[in-house]
């Protein structure tokens, strides 16, 4: 009876101790998780003057097409059916080229399949 009593009182300690709450890691923390990523063959100084000069070029990028408005497929459509009146179809933009198609080895790599014979 002894031992079943010392039987259930450790198996009550086994359980309870599995949910009790992990205690913390102490408040030291090593050099690498605390500087970040910094790609090898670079220093940190090196590498932030890269991610500095990156963010600077895509601010000045997104600056530079802020105020650029652009034509919906509505305004267009309308624009094309007054110049075009009574010609559906008419007034289509192409794209632009490219490459310099009066070469000849430009020209063959250009040419869908069709036009080349497939």
């Amino acid at each position: 009876m002894m031992y079943l009593r010392t039987f259930l009182v450790l198996a009550l300690v086994a359980v309870a101790s599995a949910f009790a709450p992990v205690p913390k890691a102490s408040g030291v923390k090593s050099l690498a998780m605390g500087e970040g990523y910094v790609p090898d063959g670079l220093s940190a100084a090196q590498w932030a003057a890269i991610q500095k000069k990156e963010a600077n070029a895509a601010a000045a990028n997104k600056k530079k097409f802020k105020n650029k408005r652009f034509e919906t497929l509505d305004e267009w459509n309308i624009a094309r059916t007054k110049a075009n009146p009574n010609a559906p179809g008419a007034g289509h933009r192409f794209v632009k080229l490219k490459y310099d198609m009066e070469d000849e080895s430009n020209f063959t790599r250009n040419t869908p399949r069709a036009a080349d014979g497939m």
